[in-house]
């Protein structure tokens, strides 16, 4: 992971881009600009997908990383179950989307590991004011 910082700004900030950029270890400019297609109607998931096939990725919902943050009220059957989880994510990185801390009623997506805030591709750093999902990127053979 290389820390990409977006170069775009409310309203049609480019902070996802940005978070795979630093995740993909490519310039911001060079990865698709998804938040573009928001609000076309179009289905901009599956633009990304393609895009990232392309390039030789695949981003996933990895709600596997929910283990890192039990106070999202997630249930484990026990403790052995939730280190055994805890060990074979260990530093891996993963995007966390949630709350702008900027603008209401607004979302925002930045990288953790091991439950943690390693880079909010906003200058300000402030990360996000709450959790909504997780997703990860992963190398396709």
């Amino acid at each position: 992971m290389i820390p990409k910082f977006q170069n775009k700004f409310y309203p049609n900030g480019n902070c996802f881009p940005a978070s795979i950029a630093s995740l993909i270890e490519m310039e911001v400019d060079d990865v698709i600009q998804i938040q573009e297609y928001y609000k076309s109607g179009c289905d901009w998931g599956q633009i990304l997908k393609d895009w990232l096939k392309e390039k030789g990725y695949e981003i996933l919902p990895a709600n596997e990383f929910m283990v890192f943050h039990l106070d999202l009220n997630h249930i484990y059957q026990s403790e052995k179950e939730i280190e055994e989880d805890i060990k074979q994510l260990k530093d891996e990185y993963y995007m966390v989307s949630g709350k702008s801390p900027r603008y209401e009623n607004e979302s925002h997506i930045v990288i953790y590991q091991n439950g943690k805030l390693v880079h909010d591709p906003h200058p300000d750093n402030t990360g996000i004011l709450s959790i909504d999902g997780f997703l990860k990127i992963i190398k396709l053979n």
